[in-house]
Parts: C-alpha cells; sequence; structure tokens
C-alpha cells in the first residue's frame, strides 16, 4: 500500500471521529475592505469563516441579528458564561444604571470554542469582523474588558484610561474574569463610571 493510500485511509478514519476538512479553494479570505456593510451579508461571511482553525473544530458562531444601532459596546475576548455575564449585567447596571439589553456584547473570537485553546493567529482574523461590525454600529461608548483593544487601536492604555476611536470613546477595564476572582478590583472603576455617566448624560 502507497503512502497517499496509508494517508487517505488515516484522514478517512479521522473524518469517523467527527473531524472536517475543508476545501482550500473555497476558504473565505477577508479584510476590513472586502466585508459586506450589510449585517445580514456579514452574518453569513461569518457563519462560513474558514480562516483559522477554530472554524472545523467548532459547531456554532456568533452573529447579531438585530440592526445594530447600540450606544454602548462591549468587547470580550469570548462568549460570556453565565457568571461573566451576570458580573457585567450587574456592573452595567449598578454603576451605569443600564440593563444589559441595551448592550451590544462583541466577543472577538466569533466561534464558541468551548474551552479550546486558541492562538494569537484566530485573534488576529478575527478582528477584521469586529472591526467592521464596529463600524457599521457606530456607537458612542465602547468598553474592552481586557486587553483585546490592542489589536484595534495601537495605543497602549492603562486600566480606565480612555482614547478616542472613530466617533466613539473607547475605555479599557479589566477582563471579566478577573473581576470574578477580585471582587475588590471593582472599587477603583468607581471614578471611572461615574466620569463615563456623566459622559454619557451629556449625549
Amino acid at each position: 500500500m502507497t503512502d497517499k493510500q496509508n494517508l487517505l485511509i488515516e484522514l478517512y478514519n479521522l473524518k469517523l471521529f467527527g473531524y472536517k476538512y475543508i476545501n482550500k479553494s473555497k476558504i473565505i479570505k477577508s479584510n476590513i475592505n472586502t466585508l459586506p456593510n450589510n449585517i445580514e451579508e456579514l452574518n453569513s461571511r461569518i457563519n462560513n469563516c474558514n480562516l483559522c482553525e477554530l472554524s472545523h473544530r467548532v459547531k456554532s458562531k456568533t452573529t447579531h441579528k438585530n440592526s445594530l444601532n447600540n450606544k454602548i459596546v462591549v468587547i470580550v475576548p469570548y462568549i460570556l458564561n453565565e457568571k461573566q455575564n451576570k458580573i457585567l449585567q450587574d456592573l452595567l447596571y449598578k454603576y451605569l444604571n443600564i440593563n444589559i439589553d441595551d448592550v451590544l456584547v462583541l466577543n472577538l473570537i466569533k466561534c464558541d470554542i468551548n474551552n479550546l485553546i486558541v492562538n494569537e493567529e484566530c485573534f488576529v482574523k478575527c478582528k477584521e469582523f469586529t472591526i467592521k461590525q464596529l463600524e457599521i454600529v457606530n456607537p458612542k461608548f465602547i468598553f474592552s474588558f481586557g486587553d483585546i483593544y490592542k489589536l484595534i487601536v495601537e495605543d497602549i492604555l492603562k486600566i480606565g484610561e480612555k482614547i478616542n476611536y472613530n466617533n466613539s470613546y473607547l475605555y479599557y477595564l479589566d477582563e471579566l474574569e478577573y473581576i470574578l476572582r477580585n471582587p475588590s478590583s471593582i472599587d477603583r472603576y468607581t471614578n471611572t463610571f461615574r466620569k463615563i455617566k456623566n459622559e454619557m448624560e451629556k449625549i
């Protein structure tokens, strides 16, 4: 039996265990200049993305079907788990008097990784979708929980600092997982959230 035949048999056996293989000729190569401005078309690109290894290791991806006209956008690395969603909900309501349903939460990694290890390449390739979503939404405020903001802007910020991003104020805050493990860390945000609330009331 030839090496090619052995390889085909091995690949077939892996397929029986659930592995999926993609046709490279059908890979969608995206950058911010080629992505559509229509949210439904953008969702289709996300659902059919094959840019990194995650695309054929996960069962679902996250898209947004609403009009994306939210004034506030929260950016997080991954799909939030129940505890992370709860702490975010509490923070928004307690300090800003905002219901989480009025906020658009964008996870930079669109795939539901379910504890899979994600390498830097996946973040780099997936960031274009988030940048395009921000362009479509054009929010007034962006809260980056974690340093994933560095994939969007070149500036280096300290916790609680803000910069202008297009027509938005972008704030850098601790990762939600860090806040969960260190509840007292939220105390340093009192002044930050007060400033944010004052700025929101002006708009």
